[in-house]
């Protein structure tokens, strides 16, 4: 059950750090091409293997529901999947909404093919990844924590602290290059 779009979904994954639940549960109606943003309302169960009716729930929790600004171009990589009738953007090759055992088995198989052999790197690394894009962008914790869906600043600090930690020589050198010129 290769996911028809799983390209696309990995690019998803990696531009907006969303959970395969909320894109998998992605439907055309919360994608806004004239602003370029993904309407996260709710996610899709993405344990439903059997069952080829998408079975939607509430997201993780009341602040994952959040609209994510994306690039123009991974909108235009959404709208080549899509096909008449139908209703989420992302669906397996057997026509069945996408699941985590078919995301993770094309991963896998994607990173065979670069060379990479990672068995801890699963689709969920792919959020991992975002922040960590970020945060060397120097993007605001705030700002990361509100896109990711996060309760509070606190929950995305403990789950990414290791990456903040990387940053800490780089800020202590702005620190002192402040401090100095006092």
């Amino acid at each position: 059950n290769v996911a028809v779009g799983t390209p696309t979904l990995i690019e998803a994954a990696i531009l907006t750090g969303a959970r395969l639940g909320e894109l998998a549960g992605l439907t055309w109606d919360n994608v806004d091409d004239k602003h370029n943003i993904l309407h996260i309302t709710r996610q899709l169960d993405t344990h439903s293997r059997k069952d080829p009716t998408p079975r939607f729930r509430s997201t993780k929790t009341d602040n994952s529901v959040r609209d994510i600004p994306v690039p123009s171009y991974l909108i235009d990589d959404m709208k080549r999947l899509r096909d008449d009738g139908d209703v989420l953007v992302f669906y397996t090759q057997k026509n069945k909404p996408v699941n985590t055992s078919s995301a993770s088995r094309y991963t896998h198989r994607m990173l065979k093919k670069l060379g990479i052999n990672n068995k801890n790197f699963h689709f969920h690394s792919f959020r991992h990844s975002h922040v960590a894009l970020l945060l060397s962008q120097s993007v605001d914790i705030y700002a990361i924590s509100r896109r990711l869906g996060h309760n509070n600043i606190r929950t995305t600090l403990q789950i990414y602290s290791y990456l903040l930690t990387e940053k800490e020589d780089e800020e202590n050198k702005k620190i002192l290059k402040v401090l100095n010129n006092l």
